[in-house]
């Protein structure tokens, strides 16, 4: 009997490894750094991974931006006011908004293993003025972490949600 819960126990820790991370990301009305916006604004994942975006309010859900996902990734369109939960099953860069907030700026990337898949066509997207001006920010955060492997690249840890960048890659 010992032996049967021995492996069950092993099976459930390699059913739990299987799964992947998780990262939670706060949908927030008035957060630590500001009004509207995503906590934290960039995440960097690997496949298999996943992300839980929890709301403060019934005001905020996500939708991704579809000319901003890597080809044949699926997008998502979260219930406002709700929790949910994406997983991610494609390497490249997935870029969503709060349907009601877009135009104030509350918009986020999450980076799946290589941003390198969808980089420039990502990157080339327009938005209103504060939406855009985050995703300046948020690129220039990626391009920084792509080409110093993670050292020396100012602003990127205040918008990041995955602070070892170098642990991320090596699980790649």
């Amino acid at each position: 009997m010992a032996r049967l819960g021995v492996w069950t126990l092993v099976l459930l820790l390699l059913a739990q490894a299987a799964r992947g991370g998780e990262i939670t990301v706060r949908m927030v009305t008035d957060g630590e750094r500001g009004r509207f916006r995503f906590e934290p604004q960039l995440v960097w994942i690997q496949v298999g991974d996943r992300v839980r975006f929890v709301p403060d309010s019934h005001l905020h859900g996500t939708r991704t931006i579809p000319a901003m996902l890597p080809a044949g990734a699926a997008g998502w369109s979260s219930p406002v006011g709700e929790p949910h939960v994406v997983v991610f099953d494609q390497p490249g860069i997935y870029a969503y908004k709060c349907p009601s907030h877009y135009s104030l700026g509350m918009v986020g990337l999450i980076v799946v293993g290589d941003p390198a898949v969808n980089f420039d066509e990502a990157r080339r997207m327009r938005h209103p003025p504060k939406a855009q001006a985050v995703f300046a920010r948020l690129f220039a955060a990626v391009a920084c972490l792509m080409e110093r492997g993670g050292e020396a690249c100012p602003g990127a840890l205040e918008v990041m949600g995955s602070p070892d960048f170098r642990k991320a890659q090596k699980r790649q």
